[in-house]
């Protein structure tokens, strides 16, 4: 009871939380938004049979959300618990580079396997959910590079600019669900959801880095993304069948990614050493 005491409550420091916690109360709805708006749109525009493969497409999608979902819970508690140490901002930017690295591989992978994952798990009615995983896959990638790009706003203390970037994702979800589902149904959902993930990143690194520059590589990510919409492509193009061949064929395209890394120096044993309780901090 010394603690909790009326004579500790302090107006100022409340005003502070406040002034940093309500822009995350108009986030979270425009949150809900970007996750559920395509539904309902599409069910404007569509019947159920769209919506239940778009569905099942997000589900498959939803595998990649295993690993980075993993990665939003412990990329903050780590990030400012190495805030003040010297190599904190190498850190932060070889993180970003095998994020994108990692996570275009698995979004590759997803993309590359999604109709054997399909048959593997439904039935044939549902085979053609696999025209949008790879789409849904990356806004779920995209997603967890959310959580990197709002890094300089956190340190500087300011969640504006978070509020600001889901409000930009949401009116672009909205507005490109309205325009490109009744032209492509599912598809067109799967577009507008990962580019309303893209346009919020965009601004976040943009708002980010004006609050806390950080020397992130852009190319790295540039590349390892579009070195992916490669690979799907060229499996698209080729479209294997699902057989030992076939499957031999998308295991090659997706073990491309290895010589990538390499040609990036990222696909290597490297050591930054930190000293946040004379640990080492492998990446």
């Amino acid at each position: 009871r010394n603690w909790i005491a009326p004579d500790n409550f302090s107006w100022d420091r409340l005003k502070v939380m406040l002034r940093f916690g309500l822009p995350m109360v108009p986030a979270a709805i425009g949150m809900w938004i970007m996750i559920s708006a395509d539904r309902f749109i599409l069910k404007i525009f569509c019947d159920t049979t769209e919506i239940g493969l778009y569905a099942i497409a997000a589900g498959v999608a939803s595998g990649v959300a295993l690993v980075t979902g993993a990665f939003q819970q412990a990329w903050g508690p780590f990030a400012y618990s190495i805030l003040y140490e010297d190599q904190a901002e190498r850190v932060y930017a070889r993180v970003f580079d095998l994020y994108c690295f990692l996570g275009c591989f698995l979004c590759t992978g997803v993309a590359l396997f999604a109709p054997l994952i399909l048959r593997l798990l439904t039935t044939e009615a549902y085979y053609p959910a696999a025209s949008c995983v790879a789409l849904l896959a990356f806004a779920v990638f995209l997603n967890g590079v959310r959580f990197i790009a709002s890094l300089g706003n956190g340190i500087a203390k300011k969640s504006v600019p978070g509020a600001i970037a889901i409000g930009i994702g949401a009116a672009v979800n909205v507005g490109l669900n309205f325009l490109l589902i009744p032209q492509l149904g599912r598809e067109g959902a799967a577009v507008a959801t990962m580019v309303a993930y893209a346009c919020c990143v965009a601004y976040l690194f943009s708002a980010s880095q004006a609050n806390h520059y950080i020397p992130y590589r852009w190319h790295i990510g540039l590349i390892c993304i579009g070195s992916s919409w490669v690979l799907i492509g060229i499996n698209w193009w080729l479209a294997p069948a699902l057989n030992a061949v076939g499957l031999a064929i998308q295991t090659g395209l997706l073990l491309l990614f290895l010589p990538l890394g390499i040609l990036l120096g990222l696909v290597k044993r490297q050591y930054i050493t930190q000293l946040v309780g004379g640990a080492t901090i492998e990446t």
